[in-house]
C-alpha cells in the first residue's frame, strides 16, 4: 500500500501538474481506496474550511501586498540608490549594497524570489555596465536574495505557524538573529572574495562621492526602515499580532509612496492584482496540501513513522541530520512552501517527540528552504538570475555556491547553538 501512494504522488509530481492539483489528486485516490471509499471525501470541504478559515494566513496578503506597493511605487529602487554611494568606498563596493538592501527588502517583502528579481533588475544593467565580475555578480545575487524570505516577516513562516497552529510573531522573532549572522557571513564572504581576487570589482573611481554626503543620501531609506521598525516594534512588544502588524506596515506604506509622490494608481491596481495573483496560487496549493494531509493521517502514517523512528535506535541528532539531507534534496525539486506543506505533517511530529523546539525547527526549515533556491535543477532563484541576466544556470548556481556554503554554516551554528533561535521569542511570553 505505501509502495503504491508513494508511485501515485511522485508520477502526479513529476507529471508537470501544479503542486496542489498533484497534492489534491493523491490524497483523493488514497482517501477513496485506502480510507473507506465515497463516503470518506465527504469531510475535505470542512475540512478545508476550518484550515483555510485560519486568521494567521490572513497575514499573507497583507505582507505581500506590502511588498508589491514597495516595489511597484519606486521605493525599492529609491532605498537602492541612497546606499548606494556609501558602499561605494568600502571592499565589495556594491556587492555589498545588494547584501544589504536585499536584509532590508526581505523584512517587508517575505519572499526571496520577489527580493532576488526586484534588487537584480535594479542592481544587473548597471553594474555589469560598471565592469563588476559576471559569475560574482549573479551568484551574489542570488544568493543574497534568499534573505528576502529569511528575514522575517516570511511568507513561509506565516503559513508554517498557522500549519502547525503557533504563534507567527514568534516565529518572526525566532527567525531575526539567525537572519541577522547570515548576512552578516554573507557581508564577510564578499569582503574576502574581493580582497583574494581584486578583479571581482571594478577599480576604484576618482568620482567618489565625499563621505558626508554620501551619509546624508542614506536618509533616503527612511521608508523602508520605517516599515521594518513598525512591524519589529508591534510585535516584539504585544502590540498587535503579526496580521494587524502587516495591516499598519500595508497603510504605511501607502502613506509613503504619497508623501514621496511616487504613488499611482496603475502602481496600486498592479500592486493589487499581483497580490490577488499571488495569494490565489499560494491558497490553492495549501487546499491541495490539506486533502493530502488529512489522507495520510486517516490512513495512521505520521503515528507509524513517528514509531518507527522511535524503534530504530538512531540518536536525536542523527535523525536530525537525515532530515536535513532530506530537505536538501527536495529543495532541488520543490520550492520551500511546497516543501513545508508536503512534508510538515510527517517531520514535525518526528521532531516534537525528539524535545526540539517549534520555533527553533520552524526556522531549520527556512534555512533548508532557502538553500533549495540555490541548488539546480529547479533552483528558482537560480532562475530568477538566468532570466534577468542571460547567463547560463550553470555559471549563477557557481557563483552562488559560496553563499550555499554560508547558509549551511547558519544551519551549523543554530544546530549547536539552538539559544539564537528560540531566546527572543522566549523574551515574548
Amino acid at each position: 500500500m505505501y509502495t503504491s501512494i508513494i508511485a501515485i504522488l511522485s508520477g502526479l509530481l513529476l507529471s508537470g501538474l501544479w503542486i496542489g492539483s498533484a497534492l489534491a489528486l493523491a490524497g483523493c485516490f488514497i482517501l477513496y481506496f485506502y480510507g473507506g471509499g465515497a463516503h470518506a471525501l465527504v469531510s475535505l470541504p470542512v475540512a478545508t474550511w476550518n484550515t483555510l478559515f485560519n486568521f494567521s494566513l490572513t497575514a499573507l496578503p497583507l505582507y505581500i501586498f506590502l511588498g508589491e506597493v514597495f516595489v511597484m511605487s519606486g521605493m525599492a529602487k529609491k532605498s537602492y540608490d541612497a546606499l548606494t554611494p556609501l558602499f561605494e568606498r568600502l571592499p565589495g563596493k556594491l556587492l555589498l549594497t545588494n547584501v544589504v538592501i536585499c536584509a532590508l527588502l526581505g523584512a517587508i517583502l517575505g519572499s526571496s524570489m520577489a527580493c532576488a528579481a526586484s534588487v537584480a533588475a535594479i542592481a544587473f544593467p548597471e553594474l555589469q555596465k560598471r565592469g563588476y565580475n559576471r559569475q560574482a555578480l549573479v551568484g551574489n545575487l542570488a544568493g543574497a536574495g534568499t534573505l528576502g524570505s529569511f528575514v522575517p516577516p516570511s511568507l513561509g513562516l506565516i503559513i508554517y505557524g498557522a500549519w502547525v497552529n503557533i504563534s507567527v510573531g514568534e516565529c518572526f522573532m525566532a527567525a531575526l538573529i539567525p537572519a541577522l549572522i547570515c548576512a552578516g557571513l554573507f557581508i564577510i564572504w564578499v569582503v574576502l572574495q574581493c580582497k583574494m581576487d581584486p578583479t571581482t570589482v571594478p577599480p576604484a573611481s576618482k568620482e567618489i562621492m565625499p563621505l558626508g554626503k554620501a551619509l546624508l543620501m542614506v536618509k533616503g531609506i527612511w521608508p523602508l526602515i520605517l516599515l521594518i521598525l513598525s512591524i519589529t516594534f508591534i510585535i516584539y512588544f504585544g502590540i498587535a499580532t503579526a496580521t494587524e502588524a502587516g495591516g499598519v506596515a500595508a497603510m504605511l506604506a501607502l502613506l509613503a509612496s504619497i508623501v514621496l509622490k511616487t504613488f499611482t494608481w496603475k502602481a496600486f491596481y498592479r500592486a493589487l492584482i499581483s497580490t490577488a495573483s499571488t495569494c490565489g496560487m499560494l491558497t490553492f496549493v495549501i487546499v491541495g496540501a490539506v486533502i493530502f494531509s488529512i489522507a495520510v493521517s486517516v490512513l495512521g502514517l505520521p503515528r507509524i513513522v513517528v514509531q518507527a523512528m522511535g524503534e530504530s535506535g538512531l540518536s536525536p541528532i542523527t535523525i536530525l541530520i537525515l532530515v536535513y539531507i532530506l530537505y536538501i534534496i527536495l529543495g532541488c525539486f520543490f520550492d520551500f512552501i511546497s516543501m513545508i506543506l508536503m512534508t510538515v505533517p510527517f517531520v514535525y511530529p518526528i521532531m516534537m517527540n525528539l524535545g526540539y523546539d517549534p520555533f527553533w525547527f520552524g526556522v531549520v526549515l527556512v534555512i533548508v528552504g532557502e538553500m533549495g533556491l540555490l541548488t539546480p535543477p529547479v533552483g528558482m532563484n537560480l532562475y530568477v538570475l538566468k532570466a534577468v541576466s542571460k547567463v547560463s544556470l550553470g555559471e549563477v548556481a557557481k557563483g552562488s555556491l559560496p553563499y550555499f556554503s554560508m547558509l549551511i554554516v547558519t544551519l551549523i551554528l543554530i544546530t549547536l547553538f539552538p539559544g539564537l533561535a528560540t531566546w527572543l521569542p522566549s523574551t515574548m511570553r
